[in-house]
């Protein structure tokens, strides 16, 4: 959390009324209002948003929401995307103004104004309390002091972490010191100096990226920011901070090398491959460098590295990555869930691409158990772990096991309100295509074309996520006698994928074997180039 934000409980005018975009937010009656039009709001969306409203412009942080709209309560993070969503419904068109910042929290985009209520007497305009209800104003004073309590915990929870670890090996140390006398003594100091050493680094660490993004990539992406009187892009704002990033850390290698593996998994999402791969090797020889391959720091960066090549279809790199890690950590006898399951991954993603299904079973599902066991709670990232095990099953044949997965995943969408995010589009057309494989070629037609639509507009035309969907609508075309629909839409994919990737990745190569198994199918001729034309039969 940005320690220069104003904590929860900071006094400003008690009530007042909120107007921005297209609406209002009443606070002295709890009421929204859009465009005119009262709607209904229960309490912590309201109060999430009126957190969002008070820091407008700011990226603030998931915990902080849970605190604003939950305050004195452990609830989980599934109740605030549910929430976002209950206000985006509300507010209708306006909206779009609550953007998410993936593995951060939220911010709402665009200035707020806040008129604070006139100020009234007793008897001149405003009700008098009602008799009796002490109650409730004692409830409202428990909830303020909760939230004022918890907010000072989360704004000093840095400071505390050296001196709780301080406390807890000094107590120890005071309780065997009649045992173990000077020598155990020694030791406790010892691991005094290493405990605090470690609470200072991840501190370091975690402000380091806390600022990254908010300065170096949200801070240039402001409209307010001197950009040559326009506003950037967040991709041409990481661009600007992969640039100086050896710069502002260049005696921080450990945060340096944690900044870069972010960069890393910007440009990979992105499909910046290229970019994403330069990022990480940068960071790998870093954390080799400063921790050794033995840190779990080291281990996961090889990892989404791995991934990331084979993306690149360097698959003999990235399997030499991965098994040579995974044989370091049985070596060590290391078993911590959260490298596991990135080993996990990678090898899964491994030999999908690599075709190796039966082999790659044991990873898939493993991934699965590896994310349950580090957060159960977190479905985005279980749907993407069952998603890779329904492609795996649709690949090998077994389509009926894979649309028991979609199905599953389609309903943790549902309970999430998503219908239209980056993650929604992708997994809706892998499981547009096991519909193909099924034959269902009407219900996946439609799905295929409303996520071809929603990918053009989201991601844009040539990104390749968008280009496999166009892949895939063509071979439906294929499978549907539709030849002349399938033709050009192949060959616009294969053209953009060999000039984004080359000739030689998996994804061009993917898109002439489809774009040759129409022109096979039609018996048209010279769709593609000679050199690459492959004979009939």
């Amino acid at each position: 959390m940005d320690q220069d934000r104003e904590p929860m409980g900071t006094k400003r005018p008690q009530y007042g009324v909120w107007r921005f975009a297209d609406a209002e937010l009443h606070e002295t009656e709890g009421r929204l209002v859009v465009g005119g039009q009262a709607r209904t709001l229960e309490r912590s969306s309201h109060e999430i948003l009126k957190y969002l409203l008070e820091h407008a412009g700011e990226v603030v942080a998931k915990e902080e929401l849970l605190q604003a709209g939950w305050p004195g309560r452990v609830v989980a993070e599934n109740s605030l995307a549910k929430a976002i969503s209950r206000l985006r419904a509300a507010l209708g068109p306006s909206g779009e103004v609550l953007r998410v910042v993936h593995g951060y929290g939220y911010r709402l985009n665009g200035p707020a104004q806040f008129t604070a209520a006139t100020a009234t007497q007793p008897g001149e305009g405003e009700p008098e309390p009602p008799p009796g209800d002490w109650a409730g104003l004692e409830r409202e004073r428990f909830r303020t002091e909760a939230v004022e309590r918890q907010s000072r915990q989360l704004l000093e929870l840095k400071r505390r972490r050296g001196w709780m670890l301080a406390s807890m090996v000094v107590l120890g140390a005071f309780l065997l010191i009649s045992l173990w006398q000077q020598w155990r003594v020694q030791q406790a100091r010892d691991a005094l100096v290493a405990a605090t050493q470690v609470a200072q680094e991840h501190a370091a660490i975690a402000d380091a990226v806390n600022r990254f993004f908010n300065q170096d990539v949200l801070g240039v992406a402001s409209p307010y920011a001197l950009n040559s009187g326009r506003e950037l892009t967040i991709h041409e704002a990481v661009e600007h901070a992969a640039a100086n990033v050896d710069v502002r850390l260049r005696d921080q290698p450990v945060v340096e090398a944690t900044v870069r593996m972010s960069i890393g998994r910007v440009y990979g999402e992105a499909m910046h491959i290229g970019r994403a791969i330069e990022q990480e090797r940068i960071a790998v020889g870093l954390f080799e460098k400063h921790l050794g391959p033995h840190d779990t720091r080291t281990q996961r960066a090889r990892y989404q590295l791995a991934a990331d090549l084979v993306d690149d279809s360097r698959f003999e790199e990235a399997r030499r990555l991965i098994e040579g890690t995974d044989a370091l950590r049985r070596g060590l006898d290391l078993a911590d869930p959260e490298t596991t399951l990135l080993s996990h991954r990678a090898s899964c993603y491994w030999h999908i691409w690599r075709e190796q299904y039966d082999a790659g079973l044991p990873a898939c599902e493993g991934a699965i158990a590896a994310q349950l066991r580090v957060n159960p709670n977190d479905r985005n990232e279980l749907m993407k772990t069952r998603t890779n095990l329904a492609v795996l099953h649709s690949r090998a044949g077994r389509f009926q096991q894979a649309e028991a997965q979609f199905s599953r995943i389609r309903e943790d969408f549902a309970a999430l309100g998503d219908s239209s995010s980056p993650t929604w589009l992708r997994v809706s057309y892998l499981h547009g295509m096991n519909l193909v494989a099924l034959a269902q070629h009407e219900q996946a037609g439609k799905l295929l074309d409303s996520v071809y639509r929603g990918s053009v507009a989201v991601l844009g035309a040539e990104n390749p996520h968008t280009l496999e969907v166009e892949v895939g609508l063509a071979e439906l075309f294929t499978h549907s006698g539709r030849h002349a629909d399938a033709l050009p839409l192949l060959q616009y994919a294969h053209s953009a994928y060999a000039q984004q990737f080359g000739e030689h990745n998996h994804y061009t190569v993917g898109a002439l074997k489809a774009l040759e198994a129409a022109r096979c199918a039609s018996g048209t001729k010279e769709v593609v180039p000679a050199a690459t034309a492959s004979t009939c039969s």
